[in-house]
């Protein structure tokens, strides 16, 4: 039929010519040379549909993100990408990057009446232009290499009556600005190598509240003097103050359980140490090259000194182990130049090689038929009998 209606199946056709049309002119489009029949209107449908999905799916993610209050509704001076976050009890925006220009950074409380709970992950990781940031009170957690490699950042105002419990791994790692740290009380866990590599640090305030101190926390702080852990404090963590070789004094708290191998690796202006009650060992390297160290006051718990322990510190000159001690590690006091003398209890039973390796000053001092004995005769080491 031409020109005419087809009725036929209960359908309205168009005629056959203008079909023909439409279908060569849907198939160049699609670059087909396909011949069957296409639905107009279902495919607009489709498309209506998958664009409303697409539009939903993007709104949704832009308002858990914070990118819906970011665009339609931006604040005067706020220079922050943030997103949402319900997360481990930090309830609020997290800060996620910055792209402003000024070097004193202050982070506000709220955005859009949120509160900012949160630093995240490499957040302001290697800006070269921030100076000094203020952090707000609410703030719950800083992440993971947040300010890593802020070379120039000299300043962190924690402030009072702060909310923050967590600094993340490698948080200010690398930030040779800083000279000072105040934590605010509440703080309860710093990351391993947090501070790592912050030469410049001069002082440190650790909080009571404070649980946990990761590995290498403050590794290779070169100029820090002095720090004092609180008593919540049960573990020094392996390599925690390795490098750092201004270091002279630590307060080590009462209660302490537990000391990591490499702890006080060269701290080489280390001059004393108090070990206290409770700890059964120090583990290999744990004192290595402290050069300066001179008094050593073991614990009566103490059972066990690990290889390598008390290498090269040359001017430690007199110790006393005491009695309940077992063992002894491997070169645990070689190369310590200016000991004179050493008291080994008769509760030692194993010595490892080379233990007391160009100790040329040594007098070791013992009981009368003990394994210190023994081993001292076997080396050719002096030795001066204390005990029958």
């Amino acid at each position: 039929m031409n020109g005419k209606r087809d009725l036929k199946d209960g359908f309205i056709r168009a005629d056959g010519p203008f079909e023909e049309n439409f279908q060569r002119m849907l198939s160049c489009y699609r670059g087909r040379g396909e011949t069957r029949a296409v639905r107009p209107l279902r495919l607009v449908l489709v498309s209506i549909l998958v664009t409303l999905l697409v539009c939903a799916t993007a709104l949704s993610f832009a308002g858990q993100t914070g990118a819906l209050d970011f665009l339609f509704a931006p604040q005067e001076d706020l220079f922050f990408t943030y997103m949402t976050s319900y997360k481990n009890g930090v309830k609020g925006f997290v800060i996620t990057g910055y792209f402003g220009q000024e070097g004193k950074v202050v982070i506000p409380d709220t955005i859009q009446r949120v509160p900012v709970s949160g630093i995240g992950a490499g957040a302001f990781a290697r800006s070269m232009k921030v100076t000094s940031v203020t952090l707000p009170q609410s703030l719950v957690t800083i992440g993971d290499s947040a300010f890593f490699g802020c070379e120039n950042l000299a300043a962190v105002d924690f402030g009072d009556g702060m909310k923050l419990q967590n600094i993340g791994n490698s948080a200010f790692a690398d930030c040779k600005s800083l000279t000072s740290l105040n934590f605010p009380e509440g703080l309860k866990n710093i990351g391993y190598l947090a501070f790592n590599g912050c030469t410049g640090l001069l002082s440190v305030t650790l909080p009571e509240s404070l649980e946990g101190l990761g590995e290498g926390a403050f590794s290779d702080c070169e100029k820090l003097p002095a720090i004092r852990l609180p008593r919540g404090i049960r573990q020094v963590r392996g390599g925690l103050f390795a490098g750092c070789k201004g270091l002279e004094n630590v307060g080590l708290p009462d209660g302490l359980e537990d000391i990591g191998a490499s702890a006080f690796y060269e701290c080489r202006s280390l001059k004393s140490i108090s070990l206290p009650e409770g700890l059964t060992q120090i583990p290999d390297y744990a004192f290595w090259r402290c050069d300066s160290l001179r008094e050593v006051l073991f614990p009566e718990s103490l059972k066990n000194i690990g290889n390598f322990a008390f290498s090269w510190c040359a001017g430690l000159e007199q110790a006393v182990l005491p009695e309940g001690f077992t063992r002894l590690g491997m070169q645990a006091f070689a190369w310590c130049l200016s000991l004179e003398s050493l008291e080994l209890p008769d509760s030692l039973t194993e010595i490892g090689q080379g233990a007391f390796s160009f100790c040329d000053l040594l007098t070791l001092r013992t009981g009368e038929g003990s394994a210190a004995q023994r081993y001292a005769q076997a080396q050719g080491i002096p030795l001066t009998i204390v005990r029958d």
